[in-house]
């Protein structure tokens, strides 16, 4: 399960109507004690941890449904950490994109006066940034990993087969 994304996914097609599926993911979330389902929308459900054993790192799994021609039931789901760590993560990698630009207009418009550009080497400093939160949040999917594989297993026991994560 292990993955270098920092929001695996995965697509997945049975052979089972929409609202089928949806039935027997809840069925599973009401049987299993450490899962909670939320936001349930007809073709939108968010899988969380429980409350009482959640922490900073707890993914959820957002799944959504669609059916095709055929009547088989496309599942789309995507792993991730709470929305507010999701947010604060976008808003650092924001941040560092538009501190490299403008580190990046002005030293190469003082390079191209001949002047002194030495400003260009915190751009070192910004990939350095970058690369540190890209660790973070790669850690913090570990630290969450054991209730990821729980909220993968549970979704596999609804739909009965396997799913590859891409």
């Amino acid at each position: 399960m292990t993955s270098f994304r920092v929001r695996p996914r995965f697509k997945q097609e049975v052979q089972i109507a929409s609202s089928e599926v949806q039935a027997r993911i809840y069925a599973v979330v009401e049987k299993n004690a450490g899962l909670s389902s939320t936001k349930a929308i007809p073709g939108y459900i968010t899988l969380r941890i429980r409350p009482k054993d959640r922490h900073y790192w707890s993914p959820q799994l957002n799944l959504t449904f669609e059916e095709n021609e055929t009547g088989n039931t496309i599942i789309r789901g995507l792993y991730g950490p709470n929305p507010q760590i999701w947010t604060l993560i976008f808003f650092g990698y924001a941040v560092l994109s538009v501190a490299a630009f403008f580190i990046l207009m002005i030293g190469l418009s003082q390079l191209s006066l001949d002047k002194d550009s030495s400003i260009l080497w915190a751009l070192i400093v910004v990939g350095i940034l970058a690369g540190l939160l890209y660790f973070i949040s790669q850690l913090g999917q570990k630290l969450g990993a054991e209730q990821t594989f729980l909220l993968h297993h549970a979704f596999e026991e609804a739909v009965g087969d396997k799913v590859r994560i891409v």
